[in-house]
């Protein structure tokens, strides 16, 4: 009885340790994280995704049907569920429980519903004055090697 009990317990704990190392969620933190990114609005993110996507496509192949894209989309709205299932193991390894529960409290607040209101429109407008101010940064250092007399090497890439 010992020794199966024995037995029994190192399986558990085997299995409980297995459960850890392959980044399985627990039933109770998934459920959090599920609810966490319904109030964030994340499949909204993925919609407009989406959407971008597809905008660059019909640009570069403006003779393809719009039913074709409409096709893409049912498609693309079909795998919602796996795109969920994909974000609640990083959120689990980068968030403890106690962060999540946090978090779902303030995106519950007026404060956290206007930040996801915003957010998109602040992150595109960030990452346009990114890449304006890092493009300048390029060319200023490139003018300044090019004054130094350092040129690049060929088939090294551009800048």
């Amino acid at each position: 009885m010992i020794k199966q009990t024995l037995i029994t317990a190192i399986m558990v704990l085997s299995g409980f340790y297995t459960g850890l190392v392959s980044g399985e969620v627990s039933v109770e933190k998934d459920k959090a994280i599920r609810q966490l990114v319904e109030i964030v609005q994340i499949d909204l993110m993925r919609e407009q995704m989406i959407d971008q996507m597809l905008d660059q496509f019909k640009a570069v192949y403006p003779q393809v049907p719009q039913s074709f894209w409409e096709e893409q989309i049912a498609a693309l709205n079909k795998e919602k569920g796996e795109f969920v299932d994909r974000i609640v193991p990083v959120y689990s390894k980068n968030l403890t429980m106690e962060e999540i529960s946090a978090l779902t409290r303030f995106y519950s607040t007026p404060v956290g519903k206007k930040v996801i209101e915003k957010m998109p429109s602040v992150t595109q407008e960030s990452g346009m004055i990114l890449s304006q101010w890092g493009q300048s940064k390029a060319a200023s250092m490139m003018q300044e090697l090019a004054v130094k007399g350092y040129k690049p090497e060929q088939g090294t890439g551009s800048y």
